[in-house]
């Protein structure tokens, strides 16, 4: 019964309003001015790309699918190698082929739509 009680009281604050507004809170309310500018065209663009440092190699080992990230989304560069090389999301797939599909879900899925091609703007 105390239960009970407990979700009559919950229910009455809801319902006057006392702890609605915070439970209920309004959207995402935009402050000043779209500035133009796309995301994509920002020279400082960088990304969360899951990572594992590791002491063994120079670069991190990136814990998704390299195969839709834009090279400009990563925040190093390796002048030897591709990012592809440092995939761990291939490397699970040699260890458990004929194990287990690693297709979806066991990695972090990493994706960027650019906008379409237009006139860089100035920044």
């Amino acid at each position: 019964w105390v239960a009970v009680g407990f979700l009559c009281l919950f229910a009455i604050v809801i319902a006057t309003g006392c702890c609605g507004r915070f439970l209920c809170a309004p959207g995402y309310r935009p402050r000043g001015e779209d500035q133009g500018i796309n995301f994509s065209d920002v020279p400082s663009i960088s990304s969360y790309i899951p990572q594992v440092d590791s002491p063994i190699f120079s670069y991190p080992l990136v814990a998704a699918s390299t195969k839709n990230i834009h090279d400009e989304l990563f925040s190093w560069d390796d002048p030897e190698r591709p990012y592809e090389y440092y995939d761990l999301s291939k490397d699970a797939e040699y260890l458990m082929e004929g194990i287990a599909d690693l297709s979806e879900g066991a990695f972090s899925q990493v994706v960027h739509w650019p906008p379409p091609k237009r006139e860089q703007a100035q920044i």
